[in-house]
């Protein structure tokens, strides 16, 4: 099916504005689409996705939105990294550090998928995306991330990859 870019443009996206009427229902459709958005729609909102957090984790609607959102950003930089369509590393941390305890679990999960999924994904995929974009964050310091994020990285069987990827935990100090 053709939908006109330019009719998508002028009527679709200002419905994803976070201050309008529509937006909870308009975003609800669209991160339930199933898929991440074709790179001339993803250029489109990608102001509005980097931005999401926190504000799509107040939904009423679905609580399942924040997971989809997260794993679209992730994508959209471990897949088509600094490309228009894209996230920078500035972006993706943003909104890393914008994401509930919750949702960054979440991700984490989906990190491990990507591992597991793809032939080269440790190696040139996730271990890469934890040392250039959440190295810095204190998001492996959460006491509630430590287990998720310790079965995402001993579900690899490369000795060298777990390695790296350990390199990157930090001590967990429960206040």
């Amino acid at each position: 099916m053709f939908i006109d870019p330019e009719w998508t443009e002028r009527r679709l996206i200002p419905l994803l504005a976070f201050d309008h009427p529509a937006a909870e229902p308009a975003w609800n459709g669209f991160l339930h689409s199933g898929r991440v958005p074709i790179s001339p729609l993803a250029v489109l909102i990608k102001p509005l996705l980097v931005d999401v957090f926190p504000w799509v984790e107040g939904f009423s609607w679905d609580r399942d939105l924040a997971k989809i959102a997260a794993e679209w950003l992730g994508w959209m930089r471990i897949f088509q990294p600094d490309e228009p369509a894209g996230l920078t590393r500035s972006e993706m941390r943003s909104a890393l550090r914008s994401m509930s305890d919750s949702t960054r679990n979440r991700f984490i999960f989906w990190l491990g998928r990507v591992g597991q999924k793809n032939e080269i994904g440790w190696a040139e995929l996730v271990v890469p995306f934890i040392e250039n974009e959440w190295q810095h964050e204190k998001l492996i310091y959460l006491v509630e991330a430590a287990p998720r994020t310790t079965r995402c990285g001993s579900s690899t069987s490369d000795g060298e990859i777990f390695a790296r990827f350990r390199a990157n935990l930090t001590p967990i100090y429960k206040h």
